[in-house]
């Protein structure tokens, strides 16, 4: 049934009436099994229970402050006042309208109980504050902010940051004096239920204790910037502070979470734009395919994708032109394609880097990707960039999300269809030449951002939870 009404967010449209849907879910009595779904699908688990007549037409989805998301379910076409509409389903000939309300805790329904108020303490100087990025690494917009927030808000002493001991980042990050934290540890745990907001660049299930991110403060820093359109996914998850960058990724959010968005940038952009080392290197960023997933190491070899790369890093006309230069083409492997780096053909002058990611892009004077977003943190300080696209119509075949951006019309540099077209905009220096037309974009793509107070708005959005 998730499944049905995860495909049903999707679609929009089912041939199946929703008395039918009621019906089944009695027979098969679905009910008591909703404990699984409320953790990792809430917005099913939601929209089971009103399908089954087990919930009013309003349920608490996530505590805010100061008003509360409710999720709003409706028969027919129906919009309150000052709701936000997120999804017209239509079973058979029926509509279901799916709303997002924000209701201030004083007007909520008599059935929304919690038994903990985890937002009853304010954010002050002696808050625990828990940050991480992902569980198995750091380098990413948590230690950023941890690291802004160690240096301008030396007040502030109960900060942890949770990652594994078998992380590479673990070493560098406590030789720098970071207090560090073992994820999902009894001392996590402990840190979880003390703190007065979790700030990471990833969403968790977490809840313990009576605690989940629904009922307690996020500031949800992101990944990145978002290129596909997620909102199906943006809608179902639990955060307080949703941060974009630039106008374009903030309007795209506020359709469905209005309040909770914050364009201030993340936080590694700040340190990158600080940045002043000599750009001396090209860099690229290949991003991963699903289709590989299931790959062995001869399967790897034998695809397109495998292929198509390591043409580019023994092109001859590639090589002559890094030696000719005394340059080096620096390649950033997707974490996911890290196992399969020794089948490529690298060289003296094709090198794969294990640097940072702030480091390779600061070193950059050129970067380049097929169709990851990490490239716009280049061209947030000015790099130029470009976008190499050998297998685009398949590459979106697979893809789980539309495209929301398009990389010819709205892109911030050209698209390369070949490998050819990829190599002669390298040996000629092409990304050298001044484009009015990028410019124009990457001034748009990122407006409202202040560069050198990204982590002070967030900062100080943060406090006003």
């Amino acid at each position: 049934m998730v499944l049905f009404l995860k495909a049903m967010r999707r679609t929009r449209a089912s041939k199946i009436n929703l008395s039918h849907v009621h019906d089944l879910l009695a027979t098969l009595n679905v009910l008591p099994l909703l404990g699984l779904a409320n953790a990792r699908d809430p917005f099913e688990a939601a929209f089971i229970r009103w399908i089954a007549g087990r919930s009013t037409t309003s349920e608490l989805y996530k505590e805010l402050h100061p008003a509360d998301f409710h999720l709003k379910f409706r028969t027919g076409d129906v919009l309150e006042e000052g709701d936000v509409a997120l999804y017209r389903l239509a079973f058979g000939d029926e509509l279901v309208s799916v709303n997002k309300a924000y209701i201030p805790r004083a007007q909520e329904p008599s059935n929304v109980i919690e038994k903990i108020d985890w937002y009853a303490n304010r954010i002050t100087e002696s808050s625990t504050i828990l940050m991480f990025d992902r569980t198995n690494a750091a380098d990413d917009n948590a230690e950023y902010f941890y690291r802004w927030m160690r240096d301008h808000h030396p007040e502030f002493q109960d900060i942890h940051f949770a990652l594994s001991p078998k992380s590479p980042d673990w070493a560098r990050l406590e030789e720098d004096g970071f207090n560090l934290v073992e994820f999902w540890s009894p001392e996590f745990v402990d840190c979880f239920l003390d703190s007065d907001v979790v700030v990471s660049s990833q969403i968790y299930n977490i809840n313990r204790g009576g605690k989940s991110m629904k009922n307690s403060r996020l500031v949800y820093l992101q990944h990145g910037i978002q290129l596909n359109d997620m909102r199906d996914w943006v809608v179902s998850k639990h955060y307080d502070v949703f941060i974009a960058t630039g106008r374009d990724e903030a309007d795209y959010l506020s359709e469905v979470a209005p309040r909770e968005v914050l364009n201030s940038g993340i936080p590694r952009l700040e340190y990158l734009s600080q940045r002043k080392d000599e750009k001396d290197s090209l860099l690229f960023m290949p991003t991963w395919r699903y289709s590989l997933n299931q790959l062995g190491a001869e399967g790897f070899r034998a695809s397109d994708f495998y292929r198509n790369l390591d043409a580019l890093f023994t092109n001859p006309q590639l090589l002559e032109h890094l030696a000719r230069q005394d340059k080096v083409l620096k390649v950033k492997l997707h974490p996911n394609l890290e196992k399969w780096a020794g089948l490529f053909h690298f060289s003296e002058r094709v090198v794969q880097t294990t640097e940072s990611y702030q480091d390779a892009l600061a070193t950059a004077e050129f970067v380049f990707t097929d169709y990851s977003s990490v490239v716009l943190d280049a061209a947030f300080i000015g790099t130029p960039i470009a976008y190499y696209q050998w297998d685009r119509a398949s590459f979106f075949a697979e893809q789980p999300y539309e495209n929301r951006v398009d990389f010819e019309t709205d892109g911030l540099g050209p698209v390369l269809h070949d490998m050819q077209e990829m190599v002669e905009h390298i040996t000629t220096e092409s990304y050298r030449a001044q484009d009015p037309e990028f410019d124009e974009r990457r001034a748009r793509f990122f407006e409202g951002i202040e560069p050198h107070r990204i982590n002070e708005t967030i900062f100080e959005r943060m406090l006003e939870l």
